[in-house]
């Protein structure tokens, strides 16, 4: 009988710590949905800044782009549009040339390479500006297949986006409508395999 007894005593004994793990558990599993609770509400605050910021974002390079566009191209009645999208757990771009009617098409179906040459140079140089690193691109040729009679107005707004920005554009031209824009200009000639730079302006 004692045997019994001592054996039911220490199974009241587990009990006992069994109960008080339990309620040990319980209590831990009761702070940790609240923790996640407010986990996922920073998370979706976290989510919401992030979208306002690529809205924004969104915004100013379309309306900077679409400026440009009714400058250079004003017989296109187009507008820039940037749609920020998540793929695969990342953030990707969807760019975009709009017509009057709303309907959206791929810059390089939509304008021509002149189109696309002038969206994607100012493209590169908003991506540096917004980036860490310093605000210069080298370029080489980037606006090759701009018309010319669109040339001089395409100069001037990337010249203006440039001083806007403190932005330093720095390329390689045969166009003068281009290099009359210019604030330097060299000129690089080579003869028998040796490169003479001259500055011209």
């Amino acid at each position: 009988m004692q045997k019994a007894r001592d054996k039911i005593n220490k199974l009241l004994a587990e009990q006992s710590v069994a109960t008080k793990a339990l309620s040990t558990l319980n209590s831990q599993l009761e702070t940790n949905e609240i923790e996640l609770i407010e986990i996922e509400k920073v998370q979706e605050l976290f989510q919401t800044a992030i979208k306002i910021m690529y809205d924004n974002l969104s915004s100013k390079l379309g309306d900077i782009i679409t400026e440009g566009i009714s400058i250079v191209f004003p017989d296109a009645q187009c507008k820039f549009v940037i749609d920020f999208v998540e793929r695969r757990n990342n953030v990707e771009a969807d760019i975009f040339i709009e017509n009057s009617n709303g309907v959206r098409c791929s810059p390089l179906f939509s304008g021509g390479g002149g189109l696309a040459d002038f969206i994607s140079l100012l493209l590169r140089i908003t991506y540096i500006i917004l980036s860490k690193y310093e605000n210069v691109l080298i370029a080489d040729e980037p606006l090759k297949f701009v018309d010319r009679e669109r040339i001089p107005e395409a100069s001037l707004f990337i010249k203006k986006v440039c001083e806007d920005f403190n932005f330093q554009l720095l390329m390689i031209s045969h166009i003068p409508e281009f290099i009359r824009e210019c604030e330097v200009v060299y000129n690089v000639k080579r003869t028998k395999k040796i490169s003479k730079v001259t500055r011209v302006k």
